[in-house]
């Protein structure tokens, strides 16, 4: 009783809801163990080393809504309110996590439950027989 995860909504879900990951788990510049990490990896690749503290709010921010406007699209197409209920949980868990109480766990808990939550496969409370 698996599901099989080739299917074309949920792989745009997980797409849309990917670039949450990663502005969430950009590290505040304050970390002074990250910034010789840093200062390697972008001179690596040619780029200089710059302040982007003032652009993770903004970036997180707009990932999320990027996810969430997704994740309604999809519970909207299947008439279901969980995943957006889950989606909004998780985003807020994400912001309070990383931002307010800067809690690793929460943050995380959050980042799972959005990523677990574009993943499953919804289905529609109305079937398919009978639409």
């Amino acid at each position: 009783m698996g599901f099989k995860l080739a299917s074309g909504e949920r792989q745009k879900g997980f797409l849309a809801a990917a670039p949450v990951l990663g502005a969430a788990l950009l590290p505040k510049v304050v970390c002074a163990a990250c910034w010789p990490a840093y200062t390697a990896a972008l001179g690596a690749a040619g780029i200089e080393f710059f302040d982007y503290t003032p652009y993770i709010i903004p970036l997180t921010s707009f990932a999320l809504v990027v996810a969430l406007g997704s994740l309604t699209l999809l519970a909207w197409r299947r008439q279901r309110v969980v995943p957006i209920i889950l989606g909004v949980a998780a985003a807020m868990a994400i912001i309070i996590g990383k931002f307010i109480l800067e809690s690793d766990l929460m943050l995380y808990a959050g980042l799972g439950t959005l990523m677990i939550t574009s993943l499953f496969p919804w289905r529609s409370k109305v079937p398919s027989c009978c639409a």
